[in-house]
């Protein structure tokens, strides 16, 4: 292993302890999580199930209740509230003629008395806001829209405060949902009834957060004076307009939320139900449970009880697991500064550079200068980006880079020794090592805020998994049919390239790889366009329940056993399109890896471990390979074929 690729390695590794540090401090100091439960939906249970109360609930290991803030619409359907047209205005005494003839047609609300779900500073603002007018009736209240829009059936009138009471008096810690107002001045108003009521956390329901789309930093100012904490539901489960946004905004107040739809709560056993929400914990950091209620259905009865039960389940495996019950705090860790990003991206440059390196000669006869060139320009141009570009966007950038260029070099490595230009043990290692300081990078380049809570993403998963495939490919065609190194030109060497014979083998081949490829980059990133297959989940519960953490499918399975491989293919299996297929998957793999290190909303730990069990779990692989490998082999030397026949020369 060359000393240019040492200190490459060694400076990967010591640039990213500190970002690497603070986060595993990070992970070992976010223990206590809340498990919460959905107040709207417990009451609909404890209506049926008389025995079923906010006590019990506390006594199975529930932290938590969410409070509902019931919209007009809402209360009206739970017949809280009763909605009366114009024309029925006559019927109440209080009202004058020359309010029922409002020429823009209105509606009346009539709140009875005893529901305390109307808010004076709310109804005050809707005056203002909407010229409601506000009569007294029968011991109860009469709100009169006298323009009346359907939107206005999104209105929250207040905070159902019994329910408040209720949960208090159990022990349990309160939050608080509600939906986006038609108007800011309202979402303003409930979240200073929040304030009043003494919630500190809120999580939005609906399609979006309050104040979308103009006024999200209004709302996180208020929330940030107010210290409410934003529960961040996790975008995979309710992408809500705005939530990325907000959690921008409030910068490190926000704790991410797990949850269930209600459907999928009752086609799924509680076994199943626990062990999701315990991932949730475990691989993704997250630290509120919000629990659904069981849907109301024929043969209600009974589901109180697993209610209790699926509480219980989850509370003890947390309990099992070190972590603590209730009042979690938000996600914090010092951020990896400016100068650090900066000095990782001239690091990846440097990377880049040691590649090129490696090709330039193949390509070109005075390779020293292009060389001198591309530095100098490289340079230049993370300069400009780090002065004229947002620091999160060029973190992004410098992530994205080192996602590229260090599996590169894992590739080169392994094409190296495919030439016979490096040892088995030094292309092997230099190819792991590579893979593991690209992770590291990425990792110590990202680590903010905003992607240890998933508000931003690592951005260009696809072009991640594709290029270094791309760049491993074409070193390959370089050092196969380059020339040794004569420095004949990349138009020539295109030139011969374009005159190889193109044999069936090739075409079968190649429509073999384009499957392949189809189905890698159909199951890459953040929203793969082909689903896991049924087969492959139970495989992966197996796993979880044996290992704790699962590796990933493109490493044991794919990627390491093909990269251990590699000596025994060269020996046996000498072909062309063999060889560079065995290559292309072993770099997967080290693809992977790097990958796995830009999740920064998981664990450190459960990172390090599944990377960890990757390696390991692909060398029984590795084994029954091997001896398919040398069947084929002896399969080939009984029916007499060899690489030249499949356009190779071994």
């Amino acid at each position: 292993m060359d000393k240019k690729f040492i200190i490459l390695i060694l400076l990967a590794f010591i640039l990213a302890a500190m970002p690497l540090w603070a986060r595993w401090q990070m992970d070992s100091g976010h223990e206590s999580v809340e498990l919460i439960m959905d107040g709207r939906e417990f009451q609909e249970m404890s209506a049926l199930e008389y025995d079923l109360n906010w006590e019990s609930l506390a006594e199975a290991g529930v932290t938590g209740a969410a409070l509902p803030a019931y919209t007009l619409e809402d209360l009206t359907e739970m017949g809280r509230i009763a909605r009366r047209s114009p024309a029925e205005l006559e019927l109440f005494e209080e009202l004058t003629p020359e309010n029922a003839d409002s020429p823009g047609g209105g509606a009346v609300f009539y709140f009875p008395d005893g529901e305390r779900t109307a808010s004076q500073a709310v109804l005050e603002a809707w005056q203002d806001l909407y010229d409601v007018r506000i009569d007294s009736y029968n011991g109860g209240s009469l709100v009169h829209f006298p323009h009346w829009n359907e939107e206005f059936a999104d209105l929250i009138p207040g905070f159902d405060t019994s329910i408040l009471e209720e949960v208090l008096e159990a022990g349990l810690r309160p939050s608080v949902r509600f939906k986006n107002q038609p108007d800011q001045s309202l979402n303003e108003v409930l979240l200073g009834e929040v304030y009043e009521l003494g919630i500190s956390s809120l999580i939005f329901t609906g399609d979006e957060v309050a104040g979308y789309p103009a006024h999200l930093e209004d709302t996180a100012e208020i929330m940030d004076e107010y210290g409410i904490t934003y529960g961040f539901i996790e975008p995979f489960l309710a992408d809500q307009d705005g939530d990325r946004a907000l959690a921008g905004f409030l910068e490190h107040d926000l704790i991410r939320v797990h949850s269930m739809q209600r459907d999928e709560l009752a086609q799924s056993t509680l076994d199943e139900v626990s062990d999701r929400y315990m991932r949730a914990v475990q691989e993704r950091n997250v630290r509120y449970l919000y629990l659904r209620g069981f849907p109301p259905q024929e043969g209600f009865s009974g589901r109180g009880d697993a209610q209790l039960q699926l509480a219980g389940m989850i509370s003890s495996e947390l309990e099992s697991e070190g972590f603590l019950p209730g009042n979690p705090s938000p996600m914090e860790a010092r951020h990896s500064g400016a100068l650090l990003v900066l000095m990782i991206s001239l690091l990846v440059l440097a990377a880049g550079l040691i590649w090129i390196n490696d090709i330039l000669p193949y390509l070109f006869r005075s390779s020293g200068k292009i060389l001198v060139m591309l530095a100098v320009s490289g340079a230049g141009v993370l300069l400009f980006f780090y002065s004229f570009f947002e620091l999160i966007l060029f973190r992004q950038i410098t992530a994205l880079a080192a996602a590229l260029v260090f599996p590169a070099l894992a590739g080169s490595a392994l094409v190296d020794f495919d030439q016979g230009q490096r040892s088995a043990v030094s292309a092997l290692s230099r190819a792991v090592l590579a893979a593991l300081a690209g992770g590291v990078l990425v990792s110590a380049a990202l680590a903010t805020f905003q992607f240890y809570n998933q508000v931003e993403i690592f951005r260009g998963v696809k072009v991640a998994f594709l290029l270094p495939l791309m760049m491993t490919g074409f070193y390959f065609l370089i050092m196969e049919y380059g020339g040794n190194g004569s420095g004949q030109g990349p138009l020539s060497f295109l030139e011969q390239l374009w005159k190889k014979p193109l044999l069936y083998g090739h075409i079968a081949l190649l429509m073999l790889a384009a499957a392949v490829l189809i189905i890698y980059i159909g199951r890459t990133g953040n929203l793969p366009l082909i689903p896991v297959p049924p087969w492959e989940v139970a495989v992966r519960s197996r796993l979880e329940e044996l290992l704790a953490v699962r590796p990933r499918f493109k490493e044991f399975l794919i990627g390491h056993p093909f990269l251990f491989l590699l000596p025994l293919i060269k020996k046996y299996l000498p072909f062309s399109a063999v060889r560079i297929g065995a290559i292309m998957l072993a770099v997967i793999g080290q693809i992977t890896v790097v990958n796995s290190f830009s999740h920064l909303h998981t664990p450190l730990r459960v990172t390090v471990l599944r990377t960890f069990h990757g390696y390991w779990l692909a060398l029984p692989i590795t084994i029954l390979l091997a001896f398919l490998v040398y069947i084929i082999h002896r399969l080939l030397i009984y029916l007499e074929l060899t690489p030249a026949e499949f356009g190779g020369s071994g």
